[in-house]
């Protein structure tokens, strides 16, 4: 009874239009304001701000020609593999590059079917092949000092954006990335589509590579541009980190290359997505 007999007394009462109404303290005046403020900010960001990208993906070091193999063209077991099968020494098409002992007890001659540089061996002497075996790895240059470039495999959606002369960045798996950093290159080329891993393993000549690049997907090839050091060193290279390794780097290095793409503003990231 005591609640409706207070409620009756305040009906009573005149309803004081009067009297100002507070809105809100002086302290939320400010918060709002500051909320305002971080606003506009955000959009202006959002226009014109910028977002940095890359695109990154697996890739060897080669010359811009690719690799070929040299096969066996008989089985049997290697009885030499000769003085021209050493990583580094360019054999040309014709050379005897291997003989082998046929199960008739015949020595044939393996002749290399094109002129090129070993980049890898992958046979031993005393060990039995059958035809078509894969006894090494060349790379048709036309000088051993011939330049190498990096053949990068990105995915299809990480292509729109990279132009040819865009900055590269290589980790080379050979040369610990903590102490000499990255290689700088730029973009040479970029493939038109997307390659099989029976092109990749043709570029290549090897089909362990061409699986490992085509794992998630068919990838789009681009070959980078190595940037060449002024000053003397083993690899002729430039090295984020300013030091060099004390070794060259060879044909066939894998390495992991980031691009950097044109940069975004946010607005259109979110347009996109």
């Amino acid at each position: 009874m005591q609640y409706r007999r207070n409620a009756l007394a305040r009906l009573e009462q005149p309803e004081e239009l009067d009297v100002p109404v507070r809105y809100a303290r002086s302290g939320g005046w400010l918060a709002l304001g500051a909320l305002a403020v971080t606003l506009l900010a955000g959009v202006g960001w959002a226009f014109a701000g910028t977002l940095a990208r890359t695109a990154t993906g697996p890739g060897i070091l080669t010359h811009a020609h690719g690799s070929f193999a040299l096969t066996s063209t008989t089985a049997g077991q290697l009885a030499s593999t000769g003085d021209n099968l050493v990583v580094g020494r360019t054999v040309s098409a014709g050379d005897v590059v291997a003989q082998v002992v046929t199960p008739d007890q015949d020595l044939v001659d393996v002749r290399a079917a094109a002129s090129g540089m070993v980049t890898s061996v992958a046979v031993r002497k005393g060990q039995v092949v059958t035809t078509d075996t894969s006894l090494a790895i060349a790379e048709p240059v036309s000088a051993a000092d011939e330049p190498l470039v990096a053949a990068l495999y990105l995915p299809p959606g990480d292509i729109e954006g990279i132009a040819v002369g865009q900055q590269v960045n290589l980790t080379v798996a050979i040369a610990a990335p903590p102490k000499y950093g990255h290689v700088r290159g730029t973009v040479a080329s970029i493939g038109k589509a997307p390659e099989s891993r029976a092109q990749i393993a043709a570029f290549l000549a090897d089909e362990d590579l061409a699986e490992r690049f085509t794992r998630t997907t068919q990838p789009v090839q681009v070959l980078v541009k190595l940037t060449h050091a002024k000053s003397r060193g083993r690899t002729g290279l430039v090295w984020s980190n300013g030091a060099k390794p004390p070794f060259r780097i060879p044909s066939r290095s894998l390495v992991t290359g980031s691009v950097h793409l044109a940069d975004l503003h946010p607005v259109d990231w979110f347009r996109s997505n």
